[in-house]
């Protein structure tokens, strides 16, 4: 039996994460929080040693993640003034900037942006933190105003920030439930870019064209999906693009092939847009058809496209066709596959789970045993944590962040792939096995 330790040891063993440390947690919130804050001040005031090597400065730098990304998911959440001093970090500028109060969300789109060097990957950062902030500190009475992002932020960005920003109409297509009136917004939204697709401004122009196309892919998964059916599939990509027009002739979807017409022009003057056939033929299949895209999804070689059926079939097998995702997931080792297993996976399935602990690729046994934390019975676990000396290092630390860690800094139930992760520092992670 360990005793509990004071909030300060306790705090600079946990940023070290050298090993189960959260069952020695007194349980006072309060404290811990004063503590990572005392920690967070110390370290964010102090300059690296001299001489310090590479490893050095990268071990300090994730120390430094480790107790923002802590103080974020522990502190008030009304309080954006806490993380002031510390937004030379990118994960700090997010935590300031989703606590603004609504009449304050402008003041993220005058934050300095730096370096000034295109492409850099801290500018890269900074601008996903901001937007990301901007868009979280959005209340839900007034989620169109995300839609028109680009009129606020058009000021600060260089034609080569266009292809690394987040999609915040993502944001709001996650966000806004009511389908209809997404819908509506989103239209409204796509035509207002499409005025722009001839502006004379580079970066106006390709910002208007990468909105446009995102808010019609968008429209057009809606009307796939509300309209199922059983599509032949196809071998070549001119056979997909034949099939697009085809389809999109059809009466359903007759509104948004006229939105997308003069998109489709100009992405056919890039060269033919096989993804966005495919993509539809995907999206067509739903709980009715669900095994012909299963038959399916083994003769596409493409990485994007196999991410994508699996993704759909994480929506649209039914809970009771176990077998048929095992043999889906065992005919090969790419880790999108262990992802969308664990989606879709019931939680009275969870103990399958345990069969790809061991995997020899970190993130499929890791994406595993995470996601079975989170749908395992609680008595279970703390059978399991009764055996803790048993486990590898690893599922130790994360069995013990699971059972006695606060609800908002555990583990999370599926570990999304690196580019993924790229590009949303909200689903960082700096505890976990890739310290990212």
């Amino acid at each position: 039996m360990y005793s509990p330790l004071s909030p300060t040891v306790f705090v600079e063993r946990l940023i070290e994460a050298e090993a189960p440390i959260w069952f020695r947690w007194d349980r006072d919130e309060l404290a811990l929080l004063q503590a990572l804050f005392a920690v967070a001040h110390r370290e964010f005031s102090s300059q690296p040693p001299a001489g310090a090597n590479q490893y050095d400065l990268s071990h300090l730098s994730l120390r430094s993640t480790r107790l923002v990304w802590l103080l974020d998911r522990l502190s008030p959440e009304s309080d954006a003034e806490l993380f002031k001093p510390y937004r030379s970090h990118e994960l700090a500028i997010y935590a300031w900037g989703r606590r603004l109060p609504q009449d304050r969300r402008d003041e993220l789109t005058r934050f300095p942006v730096t370096p000034a060097t295109p492409g850099h990957w801290t500018r890269r950062m900074v601008l996903q933190a901001l937007i990301f902030a901007w868009c979280d500190s959005c209340p839900d009475d007034n989620l169109n105003s995300i839609l028109d992002w680009s009129e606020h932020w058009r000021p600060v960005l260089e034609f080569h920030d266009v292809c690394w920003l987040p999609h915040p109409e993502d944001e709001f297509y996650r966000r806004c439930t009511d389908i209809e009136a997404r819908r509506q917004s989103m239209i409204v939204s796509l035509r207002r870019n499409l005025t722009l697709l001839n502006n004379p401004d580079n970066t106006t122009h390709e910002l208007a064209h990468r909105i446009a196309f995102r808010l019609w892919t968008h429209l057009l998964r809606d009307v796939a999906v509300q309209n199922p059916a059983a599509e032949q599939v196809h071998s070549t990509p001119e056979q997909y693009m034949a099939w697009l027009d085809s389809t999109l002739s059809l009466p359903a979807f007759s509104d948004v092939a006229e939105l997308g017409r003069d998109l489709l022009k100009i992405r056919g003057e890039r060269g033919p847009d096989e993804y966005v056939a495919r993509s539809l033929w995907i999206w067509r299949h739903g709980k009715d058809n669900w095994k012909q895209l299963y038959w399916h999804s083994g003769m596409f070689r493409d990485d994007w496209i196999s991410g994508r059926i699996l993704d759909r079939l994480a929506e649209i097998v039914p809970p009771d066709e176990l077998e048929t995702w095992g043999a889906l997931v065992l005919c090969e080792f790419k880790d999108e596959r262990i992802r969308a297993f664990c989606r879709w996976l019931p939680p009275r399935y969870a103990e399958v789970l345990r069969d790809h602990f061991n995997h020899p690729e970190p993130d499929w046994a890791n994406c595993a045993y995470q996601n079975y934390l989170a749908k395992a019975q609680e008595p279970v676990l703390r059978l399991r944590w009764n055996q803790v000396r048993d486990l590898p290092a690893r599922q130790a630390e994360l069995l013990d962040r699971r059972l006695f860690a606060p609800e908002r800094v555990r583990p999370a139930a599926v570990i999304e792939d690196i580019q993924t992760v790229e590009g949303d520092l909200r689903l960082r992670d700096p505890f976990n096995h890739r310290a990212f």
